[in-house]
């Protein structure tokens, strides 16, 4: 569903459902990626801004990879002396599918199909 909202978006801006398809799945990898920034982006640049930046992006797009480890965590697969479980994937995921879904409604009801 979050991964939907942006999909969505892309969509209706585009008109094109492959490149939703598309954008779906770049989305479902920057948001691995941004997931490990402090280990493996962060240390590319020093730059405050550059930080800033990716931190940003991370909050801004919905948390696939934070969601699919910390749901791990309520069924069980992996072990409790890994980590522990973190509710806020789930609240800024929420919260930026409906950013995306409201811009999609946005730019859906101006267009004329």
């Amino acid at each position: 569903m979050l991964i939907n909202s942006v999909a969505a978006f892309a969509g209706v801006l585009s008109h094109s459902g492959g490149i939703a398809i598309m954008t779906a799945f770049v989305i479902h990898i920057l948001s691995g990626v941004l997931e490990t920034r402090t280990l493996l982006l962060f240390p590319i640049w020093d730059s405050a801004l550059y930080h800033r930046f990716l931190d940003a992006l991370y909050y801004l797009i919905p948390q696939v990879s934070g969601m699919s480890k910390n749901a791990s965590y309520i069924v069980g697969a992996l072990p409790k002396n890994t980590g522990s479980f973190d509710m806020m994937p789930f609240v800024y995921s929420t919260l930026s599918a409906a950013f995306f879904y409201f811009l999609a409604l946005q730019l859906f009801s101006k267009r004329d199909y």
